[in-house]
């Protein structure tokens, strides 16, 4: 991706995306996601994932914390995000990237330091 990685090409990336849910309920909606997290936890250079939810606006979504730029975009042409975007239930989507200001982050304490597991 153009424009995403520092000079350097080694600074976190994050992911943004929201959407809308077609569920009755956030407890139906999230029954549906719920199983999908290990699937999650298992993405090749993820460092993290914090699912939202706003159960007023039934909207919902996350933000990623990737090591790098080519994980991320290795993400984004995957089979799961495919299937996140093109889900029946879920739509307009809004989806946003940003190069993470490490220093600063660190300063005020965004777990952008926290290196990700190797299984």
């Amino acid at each position: 991706m153009e424009g995403m990685a520092g000079e350097s090409g080694e600074t976190g990336m994050l992911l943004d995306v929201e959407f809308t849910y077609d569920f009755d309920t956030a407890e139906e909606y999230i029954a549906e996601v719920s199983p999908l997290a290990e699937e999650f936890a298992a993405i090749p250079g993820l460092v993290w994932k914090v699912w939202t939810l706003n159960p007023e606006e039934k909207t919902a979504g996350a933000v990623y914390y990737f090591a790098d730029a080519d994980s991320l975009e290795a993400y984004m042409e995957s089979e799961l995000f495919g299937a996140v975007k093109s889900h029946p239930a879920l739509s307009g989507h809004e989806i946003s990237t940003f190069q993470v200001m490490a220093a600063e982050s660190l300063m005020t304490r965004g777990p952008v330091g926290i290196v990700a597991e190797e299984e």
